[in-house]
């Protein structure tokens, strides 16, 4: 394989690595898994990053890879990095409530007894004749799992 020339860092060499900056940019962007969207400004920041201060970043290709490979580590490089900082940065805002917050375990079986004391009470209330219609109905739900849907059948 024949060695690539190193860079002169000129526009005109930019525009000629312009068709592969896009294939580098979309590769990136598929390698994290970037939004395709995301790939033209990715592309113009790319170029920036090439250009400034007077082309340095194109002017540190050395040829000891093909432009392509070269193109291709700073691309995903670049957009490496920004998924990295994506990630840091995700607000507190944005995260749903109920991912958050939790009840304590002793919370929800202090809230259990009170709800079962309240149903005994309840139940104390009924005729004779619905005790033993709602014993049955609720010994008929345990054996069933508890598994019925709004009409009262068995999923």
């Amino acid at each position: 394989m024949s060695a690539v020339p190193a860079a002169d860092g000129n526009p005109e060499e930019l525009e000629a690595l312009l068709p592969d900056i896009v294939q580098a940019v979309r590769a990136a962007c598929w390698h994290y898994g970037v939004d395709q969207s995301q790939i033209q400004d990715f592309y113009h920041e790319i170029i920036l990053l090439l250009i400034e201060d007077d082309y340095r970043r194109l002017r540190s290709f050395r040829g000891d890879s093909s432009r392509e490979t070269w193109l291709t580590a700073i691309a995903r490089h670049y957009v490496g990095g920004h998924v990295a900082r994506q990630k840091k940065a995700t607000s507190l805002d944005e995260i749903p409530v109920d991912r958050v917050v939790c009840n304590p375990t002793q919370e929800d079986e202090l809230i259990a007894e009170e709800q079962a004391g309240e149903l005994v009470e309840a139940v104390s209330l009924l005729t004779g004749r619905d005790q033993q219609l709602f014993a049955l109905l609720r010994r008929d739900d345990l054996n069933l799992g508890g598994h019925r849907n709004g009409d009262g059948n068995q999923n």
